[in-house]
């Protein structure tokens, strides 16, 4: 027996712990556990109590205590016993595959000291690999144990049970969405192998699509070794039509107002299989249109591919027409996606009048870019349309084929040193996050940032920025820049499920050196607004003050935005 006096003569009362054991199980012991001893007597057992089944875990499987007290004296015995370590395990009827997946390793029952954890893990990864192959009903256990002077000897028993396969979904009341679509996009087609992962993943691959949301968790029913997939759904109004009229000074004509127009078209669900359709055009500046189509196919040919295309046309004022078109092809296994995209973007003057005196190629030209890159985003955010806690993000880079066209219009001579053809970069990141601090409350904060890289960059090259989608309290695409970091702080109080006042704080970094001229500024924005939701819309009002370098913050400057979103 060793004896370890703990601590003596506290309130008048010596306190002893007395090892039963080899002096280096008692290391061990003193090693692992008592710092965390005390003599107060309920806070030792109850330490004592748990300290046995961690011993137990550890090999340590005939570990004990007791404790007993007299009047001056309180003493408490361990016994550790013996460490007990593995022989060897016997997994001869567990199928090859399903051990190997489970991180089974035969070293780890090899002369190894007895670990009830290991075990705990190999049982879990091979019921987790069980349900998520078709085999919801599995069970395991060791039998024939047998100890010796070698260690301990088991057998690895392995009950499959029967297979399930998935059968059709079964909802709860009649909706306008295709069965057969819905469970390709779940990735539960019926005759698939039943996969507990997969029905887990059901209510955040729905709260994605948002023209749906469930109304109740999932259930499943097993029958004829089927699993049905009951869903409990309700649509969504989100398909909208939107119209909004600006009022902003007009820069031309002193003391007058410049009226701004805006149409947006989203159809959601088309053809009741998840596609989608935005068409949004803008006329924000005399003389300047912007439109943007964008057509989203999920699920191509049945598959787990998803496609997306978009066309971007814009022209800004008299000077410039830019034409952009991409191509996306996703693979999205769960909340992390990875897109292969194809990007055109092609620009071309529409007046050089201003350019027929001058020495060098302007800062505008006729150009077009091939891009090829990878993307990639994740996505935890707990609504499509009006997310209030998780996160997202994405990452894209690409690199793309550059030829500058001679404009037939302008010297021929300024194109003279000037290399026609070269390679450009695209980089582009986005974070968005949302937190709900209580039931009114939420703070939105979104940081994106972007650049695109090549030695002869032109202005209608660049990135623009401004306005209601990137930096508010300017016009819609006010700003260029080659680099740009975007980031904003947004309070939401929601005094209703879906209507809220907001108050935010844009911050921006924008910056271009071209030929002929470099940027370098820190606009920002301020303001206020409030959506509020309608039986059969929602109405949204915005407030913003700019300030930038050659823009004071000024009321004289604000521009305030009305707009009503019609759902259906």
């Amino acid at each position: 027996m060793i004896q370890i006096v703990l601590c003596a003569n506290v309130h008048s009362q010596d306190c002893y712990i007395r090892f039963l054991g080899e002096p280096t199980d008692v290391t061990a012991f003193k090693k692992m556990f008592s710092k965390d001893l005390t003599c107060d007597t309920t806070s030792n057992q109850r330490f004592l109590s748990g300290a046995m089944t961690r011993l137990h875990q550890k090999g340590y499987l005939l570990a004990s205590y007791s404790m007993t007290g007299r009047k001056d004296t309180v003493e408490t015995y361990v016994y550790l016993g013996e460490r007990f370590s593995w022989a060897y395990l016997n997994t001869t009827d567990v199928p090859d595959q399903i051990l190997r997946r489970a991180g089974f390793k035969s070293k780890d029952f090899q002369s190894r000291s007895f670990d009830q954890q290991r075990i705990k893990r190999l049982f879990r990864g091979l019921i987790t690999e069980s349900e998520n192959g078709g085999l919801p009903f599995s069970s395991t256990y060791l039998d024939s144990i047998h100890f010796s002077d070698e260690g301990i000897a088991a057998k690895l028993i392995y009950d499959p049970g029967p297979r399930i396969t998935f059968d059709s979904l079964k909802f709860q009341q009649n909706l306008k969405i295709k069965k057969k679509w819905l469970a390709s996009y779940l990735h539960i087609e019926e005759g698939a192998a039943f996969s507990q992962k997969k029905v887990a993943a059901i209510e955040s691959k729905i709260n994605q699509l948002g023209f749906i949301v469930l109304n109740a968790a999932p259930g499943i029913t097993f029958q004829n070794k089927q699993a049905i997939v009951e869903l409990d759904l309700i649509t969504r109004k989100t398909s909208r039509v939107d119209g909004i009229l600006g009022f902003l000074p007009n820069e031309e004509e002193e003391g007058k107002l410049l009226v701004t127009g805006q149409f947006d078209l989203s159809l959601r669900n088309l053809f009741s299989s998840g596609k989608g359709l935005d068409i949004e055009w803008q006329s924000l500046k005399a003389r300047s249109q912007l439109l943007d189509i964008i057509y989203s196919h999920p699920n191509l040919f049945s598959s787990a591919l998803n496609f997306d295309g978009s066309f971007n046309l814009l022209k800004e004022d008299t000077i410039f027409t830019t034409r952009q078109g991409e191509l996306n092809f996703t693979f999205k296994p769960s909340k992390h996606s990875f897109t292969v995209f194809s990007q055109f973007r092609s620009s071309n003057l529409l007046s050089t009048t201003d350019f027929q005196d001058i020495n060098n190629l302007p800062d505008l030209s006729d150009f077009s870019v091939d891009y090829y890159g990878l993307k990639y985003q994740f996505n935890t955010l707990n609504d499509a349309f009006l997310p209030t806690s998780g996160v997202s993000g994405f990452l894209n880079a690409g690199v793309g084929s550059k030829r500058i066209r001679i404009n037939a219009d302008l010297p021929e001579e300024l194109y003279s040193n000037v290399d026609l053809n070269s390679v450009q970069y695209l980089v582009e990141t986005g974070f968005k996050s949302y937190w709900r601090w209580s039931n009114h409350l939420v703070f939105h904060y979104n940081l994106s940032a972007a650049k695109v890289i090549n030695d002869r960059l032109f202005l209608n090259d660049l990135f623009r920025v401004g306005g209601l989608t990137s930096l508010r309290g300017f016009n819609e695409n006010f700003f260029f820049a080659s680099d740009y970091v975007l980031s904003t702080a947004e309070f939401q109080f929601y005094f209703q499920s879906d209507s809220y006042f907001f108050a935010f704080y844009d911050q921006s970094y924008l910056y271009y050196n071209i030929e002929n001229s470099l940027f370098e500024d820190y606009p920002m924005g301020i303001g206020l607004g409030l959506n509020l939701a309608t039986s059969s819309g929602l109405v949204s009002l915005a407030y913003g003050l700019g300030k930038a370098e050659n823009q004071p913050l000024s009321l004289s400057l604000s521009k305030f935005h009305f707009g009503y979103i019609a759902k259906f």
